[in-house]
């Protein structure tokens, strides 16, 4: 089992700001190694009405981060060393 940092990235389709999201993680992954988890809620899921205003969303262990136009500084705080 990897000790590695799990991150959650809710994102919905047609998103631009889940997409550059996305690739911020995946740029900050290749400094500190994290695992990217990404989930897309579509109309329809349960959780779709919680996150419509909020996408993309970022966890770490459950706790949202941020959301929105994702600000990496928070991220990198949770992730680095």
């Amino acid at each position: 089992m990897s000790n590695l940092i799990q991150i959650h990235l809710i994102s919905t389709q047609n998103c631009s700001l889940c997409d550059e999201a996305l690739e911020q993680l995946k740029t900050l992954q290749r400094q500190t190694p994290f695992l990217i988890r990404e989930e897309k809620i579509l109309p329809g899921h349960p959780d779709f009405k919680l996150y419509k205003s909020q996408f993309p969303v970022v966890r770490i262990e459950g706790k949202t981060i941020t959301s929105g136009r994702i600000d990496l500084s928070l991220v990198k705080h949770e992730v680095a060393p």
